[in-house]
């Protein structure tokens, strides 16, 4: 968001405020002002456009745009205007109070710039300011630019009796946007981390006791029974066939269970089948669906991580049409804009609606009547106004003198200016 200086100070009884980009443009259009001519420079100046607000006894006026006014500075580098710019100057603040009619912004004072001296207003800027501006409230910005040094900003304003006061003053120096993160000390970063604490010991073990008792003796294995055929022959002495068959008919002990195999002699792992992998698929499609809702949420909150460019209107002609331009990142993510023209000082400006196609093309053209047009862009929170004023022919070339038939000047135009009467005579 933009940045909104206050400019308060406890012996004015009125509370200016001002937007960054609108005192950027005009510390540009100052500075470029004084480099227009070597030495000497050109002041410019303009209408200063902005809210009025009141409250519990409290005035305050935020200057949010500005507009320049036509110089020809016919009488010198200072800000001086003839007689026809003031008509036009004028013309131009009625138009703006009338473009404004439908919102709260409108024309609360002007502005000028000085090449020497101090920053305070002059014979001709307070009879400037007294025939375009004499209501109560009205404001007169006075720039003082420097080559080397910061620019000196001086507010006057008009009490509720009509007097021209002295109002705050600052310095107005080129801004940036974007703050640069706040640096952590060195001797922070530097520090030693903190030792982890250590566990408490733990209470000492009480003697153990061990209780020794006596073992009971391991009673005698019993001697194995004898087979009965073979107790049987050794009772009777000789060994028969009955015996025999007898000794087959017993039951023989299961066979004793295979050892385990030695790992020697198991199966090698090339032989064994590879074990099964976990698919990467479901990484894959988290990976995915995370990158798009972080583009998703950036591009939702592209406005305060990327901030708007100031919205203004330029001029140009083409074939007879004139052209009316915008940057369209100042008006990004707004739908639908008016666009109020005013050809000529028309009673009511006539009304253009234009769709977010229209907008985000940042041109529009129409088909002038005079040579006089003012526009203003009203698109969502933001406004923009500005003037355009058709070119003045070029003069007529001064006659040439009149000579005679050998090409040479006649006696006449080649006699001294104070012959001139006596040889009309």
């Amino acid at each position: 968001m933009h940045e909104i200086v206050n400019l308060a100070d406890p012996g004015c009884p009125l509370r200016i405020e001002y937007l960054k980009p609108a005192m950027e443009q005009i510390r540009r259009r100052a500075r470029a002002g004084l480099m227009a001519a070597p030495r000497v420079g050109m002041a410019v100046g303009g209408l200063l456009l902005g809210v009025r607000e009141a409250s519990n006894g409290d005035s305050r006026i935020r200057i949010l745009d500005s507009v320049d006014l036509p110089c020809s500075h016919s009488s010198g580098p200072s800000f001086t205007l003839t007689e026809e710019e003031i008509n036009e100057s004028r013309e131009m603040v009625a138009e703006a109070n009338a473009l404004s009619a439908t919102s709260k912004v409108s024309v609360v004072g002007w502005y000028c710039s000085k090449m020497r001296g101090e920053a305070v207003l002059s014979d001709s800027d307070h009879s400037f300011f007294a025939d375009l501006f004499p209501g109560a409230g009205q404001i007169a910005l006075v720039l003082r630019p420097d080559i080397f040094e910061s620019m000196r900003a001086v507010f006057h304003f008009r009490d509720e009796h009509g007097a021209v006061m002295k109002g705050p003053a600052c310095e107005v120096d080129e801004w940036f946007p974007v703050d640069a993160p706040p640096v952590e000390p060195l001797a922070e970063t530097l520090a030693e981390p903190a030792a982890p604490p250590q566990a408490p010991d733990p209470p000492p073990e009480s003697p153990k006791v061990i209780a020794i008792r006596q073992l009971a003796p391991k009673p005698a294995e019993p001697a194995p029974a004898p087979i009965p055929v073979m107790a049987a022959a050794a009772a009777s002495g000789e060994t028969s066939l009955k015996d025999i068959l007898g000794l087959a008919a017993d039951p023989i002990d299961p066979p004793p269970a295979p050892t385990p195999r030695s790992a020697l002699f198991v199966e090698p792992a090339f032989l064994l089948p590879p074990p099964r992998q976990a698919s990467r698929l479901p990484l894959i499609v988290a990976a995915v669906g995370a990158l798009i809702l972080l583009i998703v949420a950036a591009y939702f909150t592209r406005d305060s991580w990327f901030p708007k460019p100031p919205l203004s209107l330029t001029f140009s002609e083409d074939s007879g049409s004139l052209l009316i331009h915008w940057d369209p990142d100042a008006v990004r993510g707004v739908d639908h804009a008016s666009l109020y023209v005013n050809d000529g000082g028309q009673p009511a400006p006539t009304v253009i609606p234009l769709d977010r196609l229209e907008l985000n093309q940042g041109l529009f053209s129409y088909a002038r009547k005079s040579k006089r047009v003012t526009a203003k862009l009203d698109a969502g929170s933001t406004s923009a106004f500005s003037s355009w004023f058709a070119p003045e022919p070029p003069k007529p070339a001064a006659p040439k003198a009149d000579t005679d038939a050998t090409g040479s000047p006649s006696p006449v135009d080649t006699q001294p200016a104070a012959l001139a009467p006596a040889l009309k005579k």
